[in-house]
């Protein structure tokens, strides 16, 4: 009895010496230290990846890269510093395109979501009146206000939904800034035919626990029409001897003394046809009231009427749409004034564990289209 006990004290010996050394083993090879990560958040995915580790294609946009554009509102801001801003969606202020005075963006024209340090902005009414898509207007962000512009330059619907089919445009302001700073900037062409003023405050308090900055920017500019650029008011025959073909955007079917096919002779546009005839402005009046009315082709036939295809300018374009609209002074850039004013603020209520905070937006535009 006493020699089976100690056989078996013996065994069990034996298996608890084996397994000790395999926990040994297994402890042997974990990893001696543990890399820790800082926090940080990631544009366009809700997975907070390694820093090493690049899960969309984000371009920054850095603070320093801003001041020294020089440009008065993200829009152009973003034109001027990335390729992925071009086409009809990307609609600013100043340029005479009929919008409704708002800055508009769309990566490679295609609908882009747009947010305010990483929340949804509200798009503005006025982009669904001119009848386009909805879209937010980047004129209630002052410059002097942002802190850096994140840019997911590809289609991010899986993540965001279909409000970002083009991307996604993620300004984030400065805040818990301390200090004051102010600026001005004034800018003329040579000839003093346009002119732009801008000038901006910004200032904040930071202190443990609470904080509040605040930036104003107002920005204004001068009108530049057709006429003043000898470039834009160049005739059928100038354009073609710089070898281009005319286009019909700025050439009018629509004019006086046209009918149909004709032109009365002494019209400005009809200068050098044969036929024309500067004191034939009118066609004439009946010589009584029972008299029977004129043909087109008697008026021809006497000379007051000739054919728009005999005109030199329709040589030039090609058609019948004649008529320059840029001899009337068309706005190129459109005057505007305009106010913004911004403020963000956070809180602390229960240390860490509780803060409120919060972004005010105000926005004052006004442009003159002619």
């Amino acid at each position: 009895m006493n020699i089976r006990t100690r056989k078996l004290m013996a065994k069990l010996s034996l298996f608890a010496m084996a397994g000790f050394a395999a926990t040994v083993n297994a402890q042997s090879t974990a990893p001696a230290t543990i890399e820790k990560m800082e926090k940080f958040t990631v544009t366009g995915s809700f997975l907070p990846v390694s820093a090493s580790v690049t899960a969309s294609p984000v371009v920054t946009v850095e603070s320093a890269e801003i001041g020294m554009s020089g440009s008065t509102d993200a829009l152009q801001l973003l034109k001027q510093l990335t390729p992925f801003f071009s086409g009809n969606g990307n609609i600013g202020t100043e340029t005479n395109n009929g919008g409704g005075g708002e800055s508009n963006v769309a990566l490679r024209n295609l609908r882009t979501l747009v947010l305010l340090n990483g929340q949804r902005m509200a798009t503005s009414p006025f982009s669904n009146t001119n009848g386009g898509t909805p879209g937010v207007d980047l004129n209630l962000i002052p410059t002097a206000m942002i802190e850096r512009i994140e840019i997911l330059k590809d289609g991010a619907s899986t993540v965001y939904g279909s409000d970002a089919i083009g991307g996604v445009v993620n300004v984030i302001l400065k805040k818990n800034y301390n200090g004051f700073e102010s600026g001005v900037r004034y800018s003329s062409t040579r000839n003093g035919d346009y002119k732009s003023r801008n000038a901006y405050i910004l200032g904040g308090v930071s202190q443990p626990g609470v904080s509040l900055t605040i930036g104003a920017q107002h920005f204004e500019n001068t009108p530049l029409r057709t006429t003043d650029r000898s470039l834009t008011t160049l005739t059928p025959k100038e354009i073609n001897a710089l070898g281009y073909n005319v286009t019909s955007a700025v050439f009018s079917g629509s004019y006086a003394g046209r009918v149909g096919s004709d032109i009365i002779a002494g019209s400005p546009l009809a200068v050098g046809a044969p036929g024309y005839k500067a004191s034939v402005i009118t066609p004439p009046a009946k010589t009584s009231p029972t008299a029977p009315p004129q043909t087109l082709a008697q008026l021809e036939a006497a000379g007051i009427y000739i054919p728009i295809s005999s005109t030199p300018a329709f040589t030039a374009v090609g058609s019948t749409s004649i008529l320059n609209t840029t001899l009337f002074g068309n706005s190129l850039v459109v005057s505007t004034k305009r106010n913004e004013f911004i403020a963000n603020g956070s809180k602390e209520l229960v240390g860490k564990n509780l803060e409120v905070f919060g972004d005010f937006l105000y926005a004052q535009t006004r442009r003159v289209q002619g």
